[in-house]
C-alpha cells in the first residue's frame, strides 16, 4: 500500500503563486473624463507594477493629497515640452487625453516616478459586449498648453 502524497508543497506553491500576482498586478476603476476617449468612467484597468515608465504609456500613479489617477506619460526625465521646463531625472510629466477636463502635470508639475503604481496594461471596456483590450498608446502625445 502506498502512502498519500502531501498536498502541502502543492498548497503552498499556489498561495505563494497567488501573493506574488497581487503584488504585481494591479485592478481599478475609472473615475472621470480626463482620460476620453481613450479610457471612459466605469472602465476597468489591469495595472503591471515594476514596468518601465515610457512616453506614451498610460500609468496610475498614488498622488499625494489626491490618491489614485490615471494619466499619460507625456514625457519622462530630461526630456522637455513646448512651454514647460525639463522634466527633472527620475520624474515624468503626466497629461490626461481630455486636455480641457484633466487635472494633470500642467497644473501640478512633474511627479517622481515612485509615485507610479503601475503601467495599465488592460482595459475592459465598461460598455455591456465589449471584450477587453490592450491599453491605447501613443509613440508621441501632444500637449497643448
Amino acid at each position: 500500500m502506498q502512502r498519500p502524497r502531501s498536498r502541502l508543497p502543492v498548497l503552498i506553491a499556489c498561495l505563494a503563486a497567488s501573493v506574488a500576482v497581487r503584488l504585481a498586478v494591479g485592478v481599478g476603476v475609472v473615475a472621470g473624463l480626463s482620460m476620453w476617449p481613450s479610457l471612459a468612467p466605469g472602465d476597468i484597468v489591469v495595472y503591471v507594477r515594476g514596468l518601465e515608465v515610457r512616453e506614451g504609456t498610460i500609468v496610475v500613479v498614488d498622488l499625494p493629497e489626491h490618491g489614485l489617477i490615471v494619466k499619460r506619460v507625456a514625457a519622462a526625465g530630461g526630456r522637455s515640452l513646448a512651454g514647460f521646463e525639463p522634466v527633472p531625472e527620475g520624474s515624468c510629466f503626466l497629461v490626461g487625453d481630455n486636455r480641457g477636463n484633466s487635472y494633470d502635470s500642467r497644473f501640478f508639475g512633474p511627479i517622481p516616478q515612485r509615485l507610479v503604481v503601475g503601467r495599465v496594461v488592460l482595459v475592459w471596456p465598461r460598455r455591456s459586449g465589449s471584450a477587453p483590450r490592450s491599453a491605447p498608446s501613443e509613440a508621441h502625445p501632444h500637449l497643448s498648453p
